[in-house]
C-alpha cells in the first residue's frame, strides 16, 4: 500500500474488547472503531480496507450490518464472533469467519488475510472464503458437512461463481432470509 496503513474498521459492542482489539491493531493498521452496528456504518467509507465485525450486536444484528456494507462495497469482512457458525453462513457474503475468544496473532492474522482476499478476483475469493467458511463449520458441526477435501472435489471443474453457488445450494438449501444477495 505504499508505506500507507491498511484501514481496519473493528465493530464491537464490547467496549473493553474493541479497545483492546483496537490496541492490537494500531501499530500496523490505521484503525477505526465501532461500538454498534449503526456506529459501524457512519464510520465506513470507500477508504476502509477490512473489517471486523461482531455477529451479536445490540439492536441491529451483524448479519444486517454485513448485507448493507455488501450494498456498499466489496471490502472484505470477517465474523469475529461469539456466535457458533451454522450452515447459514455458507449462504452470507462473509469472507471469513472467527470465533472468540481470539488472541493478538490470530486477528493480525485475520487482517492479513482479508487484506489478501481483497486483492483477489471474484472467482479465487470466494473460492476461499467458502474453504473458511467451511473449516470453520467443520469445528462445529464435525461430519455434518462434507470436508474441505470433499468440497474442493465437488468444486472440481466449477469455472464461475454460479458453478460455485450450484454446488453450496444443492448441499446447503439457502434460507431465503440469509441470502446475500
Amino acid at each position: 500500500m505504499d508505506g500507507i496503513p491498511a484501514t481496519v474498521l473493528v465493530v464491537e459492542d464490547e467496549p473493553d474488547l474493541a479497545d483492546l482489539y483496537s490496541a492490537w491493531l494500531a501499530p500496523s493498521y490505521d484503525v477505526r472503531t465501532a461500538y454498534t452496528g449503526e456506529e459501524a456504518l457512519e464510520l465506513f467509507d470507500t477508504t476502509v480496507d477490512a473489517v471486523l465485525l461482531d455477529r451479536n450486536l445490540p439492536k441491529r444484528y451483524g448479519d444486517d450490518v454485513l448485507r448493507e456494507l455488501r450494498h456498499q462495497t466489496d471490502t472484505p469482512v470477517a465474523f469475529v464472533t461469539g456466535v457458533d457458525p451454522t450452515p447459514e453462513i455458507l449462504h452470507l457474503a462473509v469472507d471469513l469467519y472467527r470465533r472468540k475468544p481470539v488472541t493478538k496473532e490470530t486477528l493480525e492474522e485475520t487482517v492479513k488475510e482479508l487484506l489478501f482476499l481483497g486483492a483477489l478476483d471474484d472467482v479465487s475469493r470466494q473460492s476461499l472464503a467458502l474453504m473458511d467458511k467451511v473449516k470453520q463449520l467443520g469445528a462445529t458441526v464435525s461430519g455434518l458437512i462434507p470436508t474441505p477435501t470433499e468440497v474442493a472435489r465437488m468444486l472440481d471443474g466449477a469455472e464461475t461463481l454460479a458453478q460455485v453457488d450450484n454446488v453450496v445450494g444443492t448441499v446447503y438449501p439457502p434460507d431465503d432470509d440469509l441470502q446475500e444477495h
